[in-house]
């Protein structure tokens, strides 16, 4: 496993001067896996300071969280809802969205953003290419036993479990420099990046679908009935979507991608 590469501190750089210049849901979506991949490669560095910086960068990656639900419920109703549908909750989802920004915006011009990037910068100077296989293999030990969770309890907490656990063994074996992968080792990473997606599909609905409800349970009956309609049968919809992509990543586990189960 490879130190931090500095390339990821240089896109984090970049992400924050462009969302700072014009907010964009892409720029912010690049700056969050970067933040992902970073977060990973210090879980597997021994040293309390890389363990802190870890936490830290979790809590400005949880500042984005909110932003980028919103913006991709945007995407989704423009993409699943006709026009006449769409306008009826066109004001609510700009509103959030507006809202959801400046939290970002803020945390961007923040002094524990600047102290962070910081701490990273000495971070990478001090890292060192000492690492083994033992990150994947305690990676890949999370993904079993989450897996074995979600078969005893299953249920969308223990889900979000095993979806963590997929995506920090995939940014794990990412680290891994692509002429070193073995062919067993590529298999697994593209089975993880497969079923990361499946399962970013069904956590992105799940979110989208408590979003929506608490929107129409905010709502008055007699004078928003059409509208409580509409978002009614989206709603039968997205639970609908949200099983369809559960029972796709169980299939691929327990087919393809079983052998991130060994």
């Amino acid at each position: 496993m490879t130190p931090i590469d500095r390339n990821l501190l240089l896109r984090l750089h970049v992400k924050r001067r462009a969302l700072l210049h014009r907010y964009d849901e892409e720029a912010l979506h690049q700056l969050r896996v970067a933040l992902r991949r970073v977060r990973s490669r210090l879980r597997h560095i021994d040293s309390a300071e890389a363990q802190n910086l870890r936490h830290d960068l979790g809590q400005l990656a949880d500042a984005t969280s909110a932003a980028r639900d919103w913006d991709t419920l945007a995407g989704r109703a423009r993409a699943s809802l006709k026009p006449r549908k769409y306008r009826c909750i066109q004001l609510y989802l700009e509103h959030g969205r507006t809202a959801s920004h400046e939290p970002v915006l803020d945390m961007l011009r923040s002094q524990q953003w600047t102290q962070a990037m910081g701490r990273l910068e000495t971070c990478i100077d001090a890292a060192s290419d000492n690492q083994s296989g033992t990150g994947m293999a305690r990676a890949k030990q999370e993904v079993h036993r989450a897996w074995c969770e979600v078969q005893s309890q299953e249920d969308n907490k223990h889900w979000h479990k095993l979806r963590l656990a997929i995506k920090e063994l995939r940014y794990t074996l990412d680290s891994v420099p692509r002429n070193a992968l073995e062919p067993s080792v590529a298999k697994t990473l593209k089975h993880g990046k497969k079923l990361q997606e499946m399962l970013g599909t069904w956590h992105d609905t799940v979110v989208h679908l408590r979003m929506v409800r608490a929107y129409a349970d905010s709502l008055d009956a007699e004078v928003d009935e059409k509208l409580l309609d509409v978002l009614k049968v989206w709603c039968k919809r997205m639970k609908r979507e949200a099983g369809e992509a559960l029972d796709e990543a169980r299939s691929y586990l327990e087919g393809k991608g079983s052998d991130l189960l060994q």
